[in-house]
Parts: C-alpha cells; sequence; structure tokens
C-alpha cells in the first residue's frame, strides 16, 4: 500500500549496499534544495513517491498501532491516490528500506519544518511477487533508473526554449508558483542570463508576443544569451523577432497557432517558397504528406489556406534557431561598430550613432565599393533628417559585415577541406570606415581621428613593424 511515513523512517543502507543506488552526492542535495526553494519540494505529487521495502511484521504493526486492519488500510490507500493528503501516517518500529529517494529524503530534511518531516511512500512486503518484480526492475534497470528517479521527477531534460517559454506564460499569468517551477529547471548561471534578458522590455515584449506558436522555442540555448547582452544592439534583435512574429503570423491565423511544432518549424525554416520552385514544391508535399502541422485537425480548408499563405512568402523564413544563428554575422560587426562608438559610450549601437548624426549637406550612398551617389538632403524637411540616419546607418553595417575579417580577430567559417587563409588586420580598412561615418553624419571622436589619419602611412608603419619587430 501507500502511506506517508516520518523521513526518519526511511533507510538507504539495503539499496547502497546492493550498488541500487549511487552514493550519496553533497552537490546532488544542494541542488535539490536549491529546486525546493523554488518550486516546493512536491512530495504529494505520485511521480516523487518513494519505493520501499518493509517487514510484514513491521507494517502489520504499524497499521493496527493507527487502528486500521490491513485491508481498510489497502482499501483508504487506494482511494487516497488522488487525494494524497488523506493518506495515513504511519509509525514504524523499524525503518523501511528505500530503493530510491536519497537524496530527496537528505534535502527534504534541511528544508521542511521539524513538525512536518515526512514522505509518500509505496511499501513493498518482502517474499511477494509484486516485491521479486519490483527489485528486478530496479536491476534491470540499474544506474540510468537511478539518475533519472534521483534527478527528481520534474528535472526531465526539458529545451531550454521549453523552460523559457513556460516561464514567460505562467509570468504573464501571474502564475508565481508554476513559474518557480520552471525556474528550478536552470542551473544557476542559465536563471541569471535569463534574468538580466528579462529585464531588458524590448526584448522580452518580442519573445513573449512569439508565445502562441510553441515549436519556435524548442531550439533556444540560453546559455548563449550572455552573447545576446554583449552586442549591445536591441533595437536590431528587436528587428528581427518582429519579423519572425510577422512571417509566422502571416502563415498560421490565430486559432490553429499552437499546432506550429517542432518538426514544422524545422521544415519551413530557411524556404523561401514565394520566390523558389523547388521550396514550393517542397512545402506542398510535406503539407499533403502530413509531415507539416501534422497535430492540426484536418478541418475543411484550414490546411490548404496555411499552404497558400506559405507559399506567398516570399524571403527566408525566420525562426528563433535563424535569429541565434544570425548572432554571429552581428558580433564582428558589434566589435567595429562600438570601437567607432569608443569606451566611454554605454548606449545600445543605434543610440550612440543617434547622439552623434549631424545631417551632412547630402546623402551619401555606396552602390560598390567603387561607386557612390549623392542625393541632396533638405535641411527643412524631419522626414530627410531621419532617413538620412537610418540609410547612413545601414551602410556602415554593411561596410562592417564586408571587411570583418580583417578588422577583427573573428575569421569567417571556411568550407570543410579547405586551406584557411590568413588575414591581417589592416589599418586602410579602419580609416576608410572613419572617413565614410563622417561623410554619413556620424561625427564620433574615434570616427574623426581616423578620418584624419593617412592610410599609406599606417600601411608603411605596419610593414616596417613586422619586417624590422625591433624598431
Amino acid at each position: 500500500g501507500i502511506a506517508r511515513l516520518e523521513l526518519d523512517d526511511l533507510d538507504f543502507g539495503f539499496a547502497l549496499r546492493q550498488k541500487e543506488h549511487r552514493e550519496k552526492s553533497k552537490r546532488a542535495q544542494a541542488h535539490l534544495l536549491d529546486v525546493f526553494a523554488l518550486g516546493g519540494c512536491r512530495r504529494e505529487e505520485e511521480e516523487n513517491f518513494i519505493d520501499a521495502i518493509v517487514e510484514t511484521s513491521v507494517f502489520e504493526s504499524a497499521v493496527e498501532s493507527a487502528g486500521l486492519c490491513k485491508e481498510t488500510f489497502k482499501a483508504i490507500t487506494s482511494e487516497a491516490k488522488l487525494r494524497p493528503s488523506e493518506l495515513p501516517k504511519l509509525r514504524i518500529s523499524r525503518p523501511v528500506d528505500c530503493l530510491n529517494g536519497l537524496h530527496r529524503v537528505a534535502a527534504a530534511k534541511n528544508f521542511l519544518d521539524r513538525n512536518d518531516r515526512w514522505w509518500i511512500v509505496r511499501l513493498y512486503s518482502k517474499g511477494t511477487e509484486t516485491f521479486h518484480r519490483t527489485v528486478k526492475l530496479k536491476l534491470l534497470i540499474g544506474d540510468t533508473a537511478t539518475r533519472l528517479v534521483e534527478s527528481f521527477a520534474h528535472e526531465q531534460r526539458y529545451s531550454d526554449g521549453t523552460i523559457f517559454r513556460n516561464i514567460r506564460r505562467y509570468h504573464l499569468l501571474n502564475d508565481a508558483e508554476s513559474e518557480n517551477r520552471w525556474w528550478a529547471h536552470l542551473t544557476n548561471t542559465k536563471r541569471k542570463d535569463l534574468r538580466q534578458l528579462m529585464k531588458n522590455n524590448l526584448i522580452i515584449a518580442a519573445f513573449d508576443r512569439l508565445l502562441d506558436f510553441p515549436g519556435l522555442w524548442t531550439p533556444i540555448q540560453l546559455g548563449t544569451l550572455h552573447r545576446l547582452h554583449g552586442l549591445r544592439c536591441p533595437e536590431e534583435l528587436n528587428t528581427y523577432l518582429q519579423h519572425i512574429e510577422a512571417i509566422w503570423s502571416c502563415m498560421v491565423p490565430s486559432n490553429s497557432r499552437r499546432y506550429v511544432d517542432t518538426v514544422t518549424v524545422q521544415h519551413l525554416e530557411s524556404c523561401a517558397p514565394g520566390v523558389s520552385e523547388n521550396d514550393e514544391r517542397r512545402v506542398t508535399f510535406l503539407m499533403e504528406s502530413n509531415q507539416i502541422f501534422a497535430t492540426l485537425p484536418d478541418e475543411p480548408g484550414i490546411k490548404n489556406e496555411i499552404l497558400q499563405s506559405i507559399k506567398s512568402v516570399r524571403c527566408l523564413i525566420p525562426s528563433l534557431r535563424t535569429f541565434f544563428e544570425n548572432q554571429k554575422y552581428l558580433e564582428p560587426c558589434c566589435i567595429i561598430l562600438r570601437t567607432l562608438l569608443g569606451e566611454s559610450e554605454k548606449r545600445s549601437i543605434w543610440k550612440g550613432f543617434s547622439a552623434n548624426y549631424f545631417r551632412p549637406p547630402e546623402l551619401y550612398v555606396q552602390y560598390s565599393e567603387q561607386s557612390t551617389r549623392t542625393f541632396s538632403l533638405s535641411e527643412s524637411s524631419v522626414i530627410s533628417f531621419h532617413a538620412g540616419k537610418a540609410i547612413g546607418y545601414l551602410q556602415l553595417w554593411l561596410f562592417c559585415l564586408r571587411h570583418f575579417p580583417e578588422m577583427t580577430s573573428i575569421a569567417p567559417k571556411m568550407t570543410p577541406g579547405m586551406k584557411k587563409q590568413r588575414r591581417d588586420h589592416n589599418p586602410a580598412l579602419w580609416q576608410k570606415l572613419g572617413r565614410l561615418a563622417v561623410a554619413l553624419g556620424f561625427r564620433t571622436p574615434p570616427a574623426l581621428q581616423l578620418a584624419a589619419q593617412s592610410p599609406d602611412r599606417e600601411n608603411a608603419m605596419q610593414f616596417l613593424q613586422s619586417a624590422r619587430p625591433s624598431w
């Protein structure tokens, strides 16, 4: 049967001697204490019950002391499975031999009040068929089962994205208890990184608008969030997140978004069915063969409506996986642009350049490395002011994307099998970037300083230093 037992009545010597249980770990105990503090010990949930062996005579004596007979006890415990708080509490004269739950009990002894130290235990009698089946199962499964059980039931390997999504869902529902249970799945480092992200109202609001699409969240790796913080370009990140929302909202009507699963996203991301005939044929096949939106009820016309919307997309279909992948392109550009702002600038890159923008008489537009065009900017037009700033800012990003291998230590990924080419830093490119920034109206102190330098002199100095290091 099932009963509530005092923690002091639970013994793990048998399991440890039989090598059925991993050794006691202070680290595992400390982790569970942290979990309990966030989400409670959840001892009344059936998946957290402990299995134990008890001598028949000890069990019968405990039942009798509780004023029950064996039949009544079994009937009560059978009915009380759905109401664990009504399970009888037994006082055992001799500790029972537990097969699992060592770290749960150790953590609970430090977490629970002294007058509330009990756990729910499934009791098996030695010599019974049920007992032998249970022990045999434990031995067959071995250490793998032990690790699964000892990881505590809620410590299943949920993806970071699933955890992140549920934290936000319950936060918006003001359900602190459920939110804390999901926080408990994360390591301290990931909690710190996620809390830092949640302080950015612009970015977190953009993530929240994607909650209706569960399949988008799976690829998120919270361990990479620190890279987002270091970029200092929240406006650009927000723009991409808005792009994801716009495309998926266009493809999938609101009442069908919960059927956007991981497989569907994996098949559709980075396709451009509106401009690629191959992609169009592929998404048609995937929909007709039920490989995408597999759980969507086959209501008249709904799948065809979604398919037609997908086929109308004329850009690469974005996802949160591509959002994080594209950080690799942003990172070297951000390094260059932050250098152009100077160390004292702590605001975002966009705000930093906006604060140093002085409208030039003409808008300078690069059509290639060698060709440019200029357009007159009206002094009285507010639209021209903002348009000139935005177009100029975009050109700085494009310059950095073209030249970052010779301006940073970050090299582009090579095709497998190809020899990596060495690219030395090119001072002339920095001088060229400074001149471009000033011409576009971004008169930051580092840009002005770079624009005043002679590229020939810098190249000559670099050559001499490499040829005569002792000079």
